[in-house]
């Protein structure tokens, strides 16, 4: 992954990467949680396209718009989303062996 300014950049930037591998696999439906407020708003509105960095704010929203027949993005705080934390750190761990089938679930292969 390149080098990132900040927290919210390495959000969008995660976000980006997940939405772009997903894309090529011919999912058509996503659903965004994100425990960022603030990257919840930049996808959704329109708030932060005048902020440093926004390009990747308009990347995501673009590949939304045109790749994906249907989406939505919400916020979750971190206390509701202790699953997908703790999915995460797997991946970080036993990243070997992960694989997503077509409904973007997680497997041992």
């Amino acid at each position: 992954m390149e080098f990132v300014n900040d927290a919210i950049s390495a959000e969008a930037r995660a976000c980006l990467v997940a939405l772009l591998t997903i894309s090529v696999q011919g999912v058509s439906a996503v659903e965004i949680e994100t425990d960022s407020a603030i990257l919840a708003l930049a996808i959704k509105s329109s708030s932060h396209d005048l902020a440093t960095g926004a390009t990747i704010f308009t990347e995501i929203k673009t590949l939304l718009q045109f790749q994906f027949a249907s989406f939505e993005v919400s916020f979750a705080p971190r206390s509701c989303n202790k699953v997908a934390h703790e999915l995460a750190h797997l991946g970080t761990v036993y990243n070997e062996g992960l694989a997503a089938n077509k409904d973007g679930l997680y497997i041992y292969t």
